[in-house]
């Protein structure tokens, strides 16, 4: 990859990005940051669509490039530009084009997961946020007319997909999966070293450790707690008790993380079992089409939810 070319990672959300971000694209394996998460809100995410100028980004991109080291990939990520899960992520279209606006000629990084362990995550991240709604309401996938909610059709992943090939060009457009992170992060990063035409990574420090999530068994207490602070998903509680309920929510989730509590209720999985029953076999369509478009590259009907 040219040094004056992008690359731009869009998640989804829950698919490792984290880890990417905090571990894999750092100047060690040969990656620099170009645009930070509160650049990418603040130049692509938040302005309105009528309002929206790609001039702003690249003059901000332009001074970075100018900066990168030989050999090094700039590099773009941010979840945010993959729409919002909580909402349906129905601005995933508006924010391809206006990354394509910005730079017809990057090279894109879409990572995924199989969706029921994924849709499980997405709901413990809105618990995280503030949430209130139970797991039935929140994916009850029937919105007031003109307000917008959780849908299924985010996760169907080849629309999103057949988008950026349409724009950027099937080969400047890799998919990798959460699920081949986890089985192998070294050669998870090495290819997308050689699809970056980057410096070759030979090892990868795999013991850096980023947040964990709350057990799910805890999420209806978390939930409830929620009622009590405010926080991005429910700004409004019944009442806000400041610091006390942050503090309890804090101390519920270190609770809920003790190794014997942990081993007690390994099996207690209410927000899993919940959308297995919602949502099984809803994606196999969608999964088949893009186990097609990617040549048989990923099949995530085969992994076990």
């Amino acid at each position: 990859m040219h040094k004056q070319q992008t690359l731009i990672h869009i998640g989804y959300h829950k698919t490792g990005t984290t880890w990417l971000q905090k571990v894999l694209f750092q100047p060690t394996y040969g990656f620099s940051s170009l645009m930070s998460h509160e650049e990418v809100f603040k130049n692509i995410v938040r302005p309105h669509g009528l309002l929206f100028n790609p001039e702003n980004a690249q003059k901000l991109l332009s001074k970075r490039r100018n900066d990168l080291e030989l050999k090094m990939t700039g590099i773009i990520s941010s979840e945010l530009l993959c729409g919002h899960p909580f909402y349906g992520g129905r601005e995933s279209d508006q924010f391809a084009q206006h990354l394509y606006k910005i730079d017809p000629k990057a090279r894109i990084l879409i990572t995924i997961r199989s969706q029921i362990p994924m849709i499980v995550s997405v709901y413990m991240q809105y618990i995280s946020r503030g949430g209130t709604l139970s797991p039935k309401v929140f994916f009850s996938n029937n919105p007031v007319m003109g307000y917008t909610r959780f849908a299924p059709e985010h996760f169907e992943y080849h629309r999103l997909i057949a988008l950026y090939h349409n724009l950027f060009g099937r080969d400047n457009v890799l998919v990798m999966t959460q699920e081949s992170l986890a089985k192998n992060p070294l050669d998870f990063a090495q290819k997308i070293s050689t699809f970056t035409d980057s410096t070759p990574i030979d090892n990868l420090k795999t013991e850096n450790k980023v947040a964990i999530s709350n057990p799910e068994y805890i999420a209806c207490l978390l939930r409830r707690i929620n009622h009590f602070k405010a926080g991005p998903a429910s700004d409004e509680p019944i009442i806000d008790l400041g610091s006390f309920s942050n503090n309890l929510y804090r101390v519920a989730g270190a609770l809920g993380r003790q190794s014997m509590v942990k081993k007690l209720l390994k099996n207690v999985r209410p927000v899993r079992e919940y959308v297995k029953l919602r949502f099984e076999g809803e994606f196999q369509e969608s999964n088949r089409q893009l186990k097609d478009m990617l040549m048989g590259d990923i099949d995530l009907n085969s992994y076990h939810h």
